[in-house]
């Protein structure tokens, strides 16, 4: 696995209008890691996934992405992303294998029909997710989780170098968010993908990914998932009245640093 950054910010700060929504970010995510950005709601963390994707631009300081800057990689197709789930329409009369399909035929000139390559891309990202019983199944039809793996499948059939995540296990039980987590793990075990996300729990996350990010408005921790985030950590990012409840076995250190 490389060593080389994935993502990197230096000294970035993202406004709208004058409002400051990420101030002076400095941040390095290596090739292969999956990283969750963790904060309240409001502290940034959908503005620093958009600024990666080259949605929005810093006033100041930089960004770059793969190598590129956000808006030189975004068209290539070496980023795949998953927005919120209140932004896809699960009403849309497709398949599973339909909406997979997209990601091919977006890659191609208009008109074009799918050729075999595309549809082994297909299959086999629906093989990787696990939902390959499902792929004619109608999209609205399935369950929360199965619907999240079905996007996942879309983005991965783009074959992408960086996968961004933004609160996926939104609305998933326990159960399923850890079925979730470990289905990152392993696409990111597999195919050495970089992996950065948005989540709202920090006890559950914290047991899968490689790194956390704990963001509100400024960086204020950067490091190992496992060495968990220190009461003085928690108070930056949450504030006074923030209150950490560890109920996963992994984050064995962070029952001291919480209590």
């Amino acid at each position: 696995m490389e060593n080389s950054p994935a993502i990197v910010f230096k000294n970035a700060t993202v406004t709208y209008g004058d409002f400051v929504a990420l101030e002076h970010i400095n941040l390095s995510i290596k090739k292969g890691e999956m990283v969750s950005v963790v904060g309240p709601n409001g502290g940034g963390k959908t503005t620093l996934l958009h600024a990666v994707l080259g949605f929005v631009t810093p006033a100041s300081g930089s960004i770059q992405v793969l190598g590129q800057s956000p808006q030189q990689v975004q068209p290539t197709g070496r980023i795949g992303y998953l927005p919120q789930a209140n932004a896809v329409n699960r009403h849309f009369p497709v398949s599973a294998w339909d909406v997979i399909a997209m990601a091919r035929h977006s890659s191609q000139p208009f008109g074009q029909r799918l050729n075999t390559e595309d549809k082994l891309k297909i299959n086999a990202a629906l093989q990787t997710v696990g939902m390959s019983d499902h792929r004619r199944h109608h999209f609205g039809s399935l369950s929360g989780g199965q619907r999240q793996r079905v996007l996942i499948a879309r983005a991965l059939a783009g074959e992408p170098e960086l996968l961004i995540l933004d609160e996926p296990s939104t609305g998933l039980d326990a159960v399923a968010q850890d079925s979730f987590y470990q289905l990152l793990q392993k696409i990111r075990n597999q195919r050495g993908i970089t992996i950065l996300l948005v989540s709202h729990d920090i006890g559950t996350v914290s047991g899968f990914v490689d790194q956390i990010a704990c963001l509100n408005r400024q960086l204020h921790y950067h490091g190992k998932a496992n060495d968990c985030l220190t009461a003085e950590i928690v108070k930056k990012t949450f504030g006074d009245h923030m209150h950490v409840l560890v109920h996963d076995e992994r984050c064995t250190t962070c029952g001291d640093a919480h209590g």
